[in-house]
């Protein structure tokens, strides 16, 4: 796992400076709860949240697990035009609702 997040710590954050949650950190929970069925920003939330403990023992959730859509959106939105594409790609393929 470390060597997956490590990966996810390449990955720019399109996000503001003020971002509360960890980009590599939100990437991860999303990748586990799309292996798991998720498909959406309700089930990625419901996910972490019923895995919050399980999650804080492998990432950083100083600010608890991340319960909302626009915390995704803010990272799906500004697909930048870089060589981060496909994760970005990845990502913002699961629909918003």
């Amino acid at each position: 796992m470390e060597t997956l997040i490590s990966i996810f710590r390449e990955v720019r954050d399109p996000r503001d400076f003020n971002a509360q949650h960890d980009l590599p950190a939100m990437l991860f929970i999303g990748l586990a709860a799309t292996l798991c069925g998720g498909k959406s920003c309700v089930d990625f939330a419901d996910f972490a949240a019923a895995n919050e403990a399980t999650f804080a023992e492998i990432v950083d959730l100083k600010h608890g697990a991340p319960s909302h859509v626009s915390e995704r959106q803010r990272i799906t939105v500004p697909l930048p035009d870089t060589a981060d594409r496909p994760v970005y790609g990845a990502i913002h393929a699961v629909p918003p609702h």
